[in-house]
């Protein structure tokens, strides 16, 4: 904005759009056209329904217990059905990840796996 001169939202705000395009991008003349009081993205006034659902936990301790990690594949995959019920969804596949945590100073681990369901 510096480059035009810009140096307040009312500055930006009567700034030629085009100008804050070649600048700033689609994006910079948006925000212009939005100080204006011109609408540029519609609000939604219905959400749509998810592509994706994902119902993830960190362990707060270092574990290897299979068993541990089983119940709460179960228990998040349940969470998962529960949420698509509620949209009245259904699904075609069902994903798993496992993974160390990236920043944790051990030896690194990650899978994940997938299953179609029958249609």
């Amino acid at each position: 904005m510096e480059l035009l001169g810009i140096k307040t939202q009312l500055e930006l705000r009567d700034a030629d759009p085009m100008s804050v395009r070649k600048e700033l991008g689609v994006v910079g003349q948006r925000i212009v056209f939005e100080l204006r009081g011109i609408g540029c993205i519609p609000l939604e006034t219905e959400r749509p329904d998810k592509k994706n659902i994902c119902c993830s936990r960190s362990f707060g301790d270092v574990t290897n217990d299979w068993m541990m990690m089983s119940e709460a594949v179960c228990t998040f995959t349940s969470q998962a059905a529960e949420k698509m019920r509620r949209q009245d969804l259904v699904t075609g596949r069902v994903g798993v990840f496992i993974q160390t945590d990236r920043h944790a100073q051990c030896s690194q681990y990650a899978a994940s796996w997938a299953v179609r369901l029958p249609g």
